[in-house]
């Protein structure tokens, strides 16, 4: 997100700290995610001195997801739609993963020989922002 204006950008921070900017995103995940799950409320911490994943942890920052299960799909994957409205470092990547539904083709926060199966199907990472 980019603004034009001194006023549009403290304006475009102001709606993205108080959670009032939500984007939405498609996610094909792994496993067949309840119906039910509606929601992840973890805190995520990641470090700025080495690459490694960002992860959930009591010191993170407070990160919100938000779940709908669109359907359930062959080799037992299940397409989602996913809002955030803090936008975290990895954040619908940890959120997901910590439920036990990583992203598919997802080779940072998936277990190798899942992300192995996962070649088969495609290479890229199935995480899509559209509105």
């Amino acid at each position: 997100v980019a603004a034009k204006t001194r006023e549009a950008f403290w304006d475009m921070q102001l709606q993205l700290v108080s959670g009032m900017l939500e984007r939405d995103y498609a996610v094909l995940s792994h496993g067949w995610l309840c119906p039910n799950r509606c929601e992840v409320n973890g805190r995520i911490l990641w470090s700025k001195r080495d690459s490694s994943a960002s992860r959930i942890h009591q010191h993170g920052k407070p990160s919100y997801t938000r779940i709908r299960v669109l359907a359930h799909a062959g080799h037992g994957r299940s397409l989602l739609t996913l809002r955030i409205s803090t936008g975290r470092r990895h954040q619908i990547r940890v959120h997901i993963a910590h439920v036990g539904h990583p992203v598919a083709f997802d080779e940072k926060y998936t277990a190798a020989p899942t992300v192995v199966d996962d070649g088969a199907l495609g290479g890229r990472n199935f995480l899509h922002r559209y509105r």
